[in-house]
């Protein structure tokens, strides 16, 4: 039976359970009047600061969206912004913020006690093994990249703040009733923190190994050592994992870069002070050779694993590449990128509801073109920008058609000013269509009524827009839930790495 009841600012009322949750207090299961069980998160002190009380409004107004839908649609819990615990509900009194409702922690990612399963496990006293590990980093960089997208910080996330799953690599972000705008000191956070939760994650031994990936080593230095802004963001890291642990095409992981991760920590140094083992132990030799033996198996049980199913032969490493360093992208006078189709665009992506599209179209284009809007066309007059690559894509079945435009400014300042200046803005973007075959004729009608979904995003000196609609022109809404995971993995696939990670 419930001990009260709360009115959150949405209207809901909320029936609370007797009994905190966890250590600590202030957590309480509760249910809304459609029986969905919840977390009250009760404060013990009130927020009283208008600008906290604007920032919890805002994220309200975001995770409330983002929860029901992926409630509604259990398809779309696949998405990386469903993988966050939004807050959905605030509790007032006297025009102070006194408690949250939170959904419940998937129970994929709690532990046998009914906590979280949280990253500091994944390489603790029995740690993951590497493949797992490295899959569920990306899937935390896929989380953070839903942060930066939206310009939201989450002050003080550590290795507590995210929750994996032993059934699949899998990341939650949980205690997020402190999101906020990523403004001020908070602006480039993220970026620090997501370096922290990798470097935690991924290794067993301290220190980056000499022999890691030296696109990988040159993140660590750069989130080690660079300024704030030029410390990687989600997105370097998502194409940097990839890049080191898996083969070209996607289809399993590099076995040679796993073995170099899960080299273990090595054992704590002996001193006089302790009693050394005896020299001559029959016992003790049995004891190490069978240690020895089960170590090899469990090697040969992890290269199978990763490797091709069904052989076991040693796999050859890759030879070594060039060292690539990301900050030539930053400026027009270093970055040597060809500003090429091939160069900026996938041949195909494949999005969060495992839809894949090919490219059926792409060259470069004149900067600004009839089908923009006028302030789309002033922005990019004014940044004197001449030129764009855009390519067209469409599903395996023809139906959706994604139309990507990528633009290069000569640094990543400028970049970054027009991307915010655009952003929030109603804006139109030139729709590409196929030169031959399904989706030639979209391009000859007026497209302007069908429901369209469209993405953007900057890094470096980059700019990515994505647009995605049905061939047919459909006005249907219900659409959006296609079209909008076409057009975000557009946009995440494009830019330089399609070049320099060949």
């Amino acid at each position: 039976m419930s001990q009260y009841s709360v009115t959150g600012e949405s209207g809901e009322v909320y029936e609370i359970a007797l009994g905190d949750i966890g250590i600590g207090g202030g957590l309480r299961r509760c249910r809304d009047r459609d029986g969905r069980e919840r977390i009250y998160k009760e404060y013990q002190t009130p927020v009283d600061e208008p600008d906290l009380l604007g920032f919890a409004e805002q994220a309200l107004l975001l995770g409330r969206e983002i929860v029901l839908a992926a409630e509604a649609e259990p398809e779309s819990r696949e998405w990386a912004a469903a993988s966050i615990n939004w807050p959905i509900d605030l509790i007032m009194r006297d025009r102070a913020l006194t408690g949250v409702i939170l959904p419940l922690i998937p129970a994929e990612f709690l532990d046998t006690d009914g906590t979280a399963l949280t990253l500091e496990q994944l390489v603790g006293e029995h740690p993951a093994e590497a493949y797992f590990r490295v899959g569920v980093l990306i899937r935390v960089c896929d989380v953070f990249l839903v942060l930066e997208e939206r310009y939201l910080a989450l002050p003080g996330i550590d290795e507590r703040n995210l929750a994996w799953s032993r059934a699949q690599p899998r990341a939650h972000l949980i205690d997020c009733d402190g999101l906020r705008p990523a403004l001020g000191a908070d602006e480039y956070s993220g970026r620090l923190a997501l370096a922290n939760l990798i470097r935690c994650g991924l290794f067993l031994a301290p220190g980056i190994p000499e022999d890691l990936d030296i696109g990988l080593r040159l993140l660590f230095e750069r989130a080690d050592t660079a300024a704030p802004e030029h410390k990687p963001s989600a997105q370097h890291w998502l194409s940097g994992l990839k890049a080191a642990f898996l083969t070209a095409d996607a289809a399993a992981y590099r076995t040679d870069m796993l073995k170099i991760i899960d080299r273990p920590a090595p054992p704590p140094l002996r001193t006089g002070a302790f009693p050394q083992p005896p020299k001559h132990s029959g016992g003790r030799v049995a004891g190490i050779l069978l240690a020895v033996a089960g170590l090899i198996a469990v090697i040969a049980l992890i290269a199978l694993r990763a490797g091709d199913p069904g052989t076991t032969e040693a796999v050859t490493p890759t030879p070594t590449t060039p060292a690539f360093d990301p900050a030539i992208l930053d400026v027009a006078g270093t970055d040597t990128t060809p500003f090429t189709a091939d160069a900026l665009l996938p041949p195909s992506f494949r999005d969060a509801r495992n839809v894949e599209y090919t490219r059926r179209a792409g060259g470069v284009k004149d900067c600004i073109t009839q089908g923009m809007s006028q302030n789309v066309k002033q922005i990019l007059t004014s940044y004197h920008c001449t030129h764009q690559v855009a390519g067209s894509y469409l599903d395996q079945s023809n139906q959706i058609l994604v139309s990507l435009n990528v633009i290069a400014l000569p640094t990543t300042a400028e970049a970054t000013t027009l991307y915010n200046t655009m952003k929030g803005r109603t804006q139109d973007w030139t729709i590409w269509c196929p030169t031959s075959g399904p989706g030639t004729t979209l391009c000859d009608n007026d497209a302007g009524s069908a429901t369209r979904t469209a993405w953007g995003s900057t890094s470096h000196r980059y700019i990515y827009k994505s647009t995605a609609l049905y061939l047919n022109l459909t006005t249907d809404p219900t659409a959006k839930q296609w079209l909008a995971p076409a057009a975000e993995a557009a946009v995440k696939a494009a830019g330089p790495t399609n070049y320099w990670h060949q």
